[in-house]
């Protein structure tokens, strides 16, 4: 009778192992069957796979110091409707969203352009907003102030009470556990384009994908035809952008995504062979490296009479050809505010038109410029 009893439990006990198995082959199975992958053309930063409860979407985490390999952060998105069962191995959003917060105003354009913007409840350093009826929402409470881009107010996070929270940076996610935290790299993107299709990222969040790409075709074909225009010219002017603060210089580097859109308005970039995203240095060295530089571009001041007086032996600045992105502006009672920082990441064809006009003027005549403007003499 026990070697019965001990055969009965062998065959239950492998019976259950193997059901467990297969439930976990199930549930996995349902992250590979009826995939379809949704191509980008010029982000590299994240993936979408697509099914049909939703969406699989991948973001690469940013890159620490003494980390060898860099990692995907995974979410599944998961329409509302949907009786899919997924075993919790990444965090699970239902979709479409109805409340959002942000850390960084960068994403509020993807969010209007998907006509989502009232999804919005919470929101950092909301007072330095440039669209006034986002301000205005701020103002009256409709919006909860978050304290700081780089840290988050917990108290004011469970006030606002959203979804999932759009974070610039995991670091800045690490003792946030009262919503779900989204990463988003879209500053890693090597290209303007790369970032600007980071609205398909957003639309998934709202179930708005063939919206996005809509959207962001439009875009490129305007981006496309821009860059193809200011290639006609033969001429193809020098030009360096930097910016500084406290007496340290801050330079696009080979790998900015600005890099992108001053090549593309055919001009020699002088720091394309650099491997950075930002070069610091200071004053000497912008001196020698720039002397001969035809443009200067993306300088914080507004006007020449701001600047170093040892400014003067560069070429740029002897011929009044110094420009900042600054032209769309608004005064707040923090601070001047600049549209270039809130709006300007999801149209890239407007800045590429902005720097071309002010290379290749004979081709885009009557062009008024949106962002670029020139530093004053006065």
């Amino acid at each position: 009778m026990t070697k019965y009893l001990n055969c009965f439990a062998f065959i239950l006990c492998f019976s259950l192992v193997s059901c467990e198995s297969h439930n976990v082959k199930t549930n996995e199975s349902i992250l590979e069957a009826d995939k379809r992958t949704i191509p980008l053309n010029y982000a590299q930063n994240f993936s979408i796979h697509e099914f049909e409860w939703g969406y699989k979407v991948s973001v690469k985490e940013t890159k620490e110091e003494k980390q060898k390999e860099e990692k995907l952060l995974t979410y599944l998105l998961v329409r509302e409707e949907s009786s899919c069962s997924i075993k919790e191995e990444y965090p699970r959003i239902e979709i479409p969203l109805k409340r959002c917060a942000l850390n960084s105003s960068t994403y509020l354009e993807f969010l209007s352009l998907l006509g989502e913007m009232h999804t919005l409840v919470g929101l950092c350093n909301a007072e330095y907003i440039y669209n006034d009826s986002t301000y205005r929402r701020v103002k009256s409470g409709k919006i909860t102030q978050l304290g700081s881009i780089m840290q988050v107010n917990e108290e004011q996070l469970l006030v606002a009470n959203p979804e999932v929270l759009f974070l610039s940076d995991r670091r800045e996610a690490s003792s946030l556990e009262l919503c779900p935290t989204i990463i988003c790299t879209e500053w890693r993107e090597r290209s303007a384009l790369g970032r600007a299709e980071w609205i398909k990222f957003f639309a998934l969040f709202y179930d708005k994908l063939s919206v996005a790409d809509s959207l962001f075709r439009e875009t490129e074909a305007r981006y496309m035809e821009v860059k193809s225009i200011a290639a006609r010219d033969t001429l193809c002017p020098t030009l360096f952008a930097a910016a500084e603060f406290g007496g340290t210089w801050y330079l696009t580097g080979g790998l900015g995504y600005m890099k992108s859109i001053y090549e593309d308005a055919n001009a020699r970039f002088l720091m394309a062979d650099t491997m950075v995203g930002t070069v610091t240095t200071g004053l000497e060295w912008v001196l020698g490296r720039f002397h001969d530089a035809e443009y200067w571009m993306n300088c914080q001041q507004m006007k020449k009479s701001e600047l170093d007086d040892r400014l003067s032996l560069l070429s740029a600045y002897q011929k009044n050809r110094i420009y900042h992105f600054n032209k769309r502006s608004i005064k707040r009672p923090v601070a001047v505010i600049s549209d270039f920082y809130e709006s300007a990441v999801a149209h890239p064809d407007r800045i590429l038109k902005d720097v071309a006009a002010v290379l290749h003027p004979h081709l885009f005549e009557g062009h008024e410029t949106q962002y670029l403007g020139a530093l004053k003499n006065d």
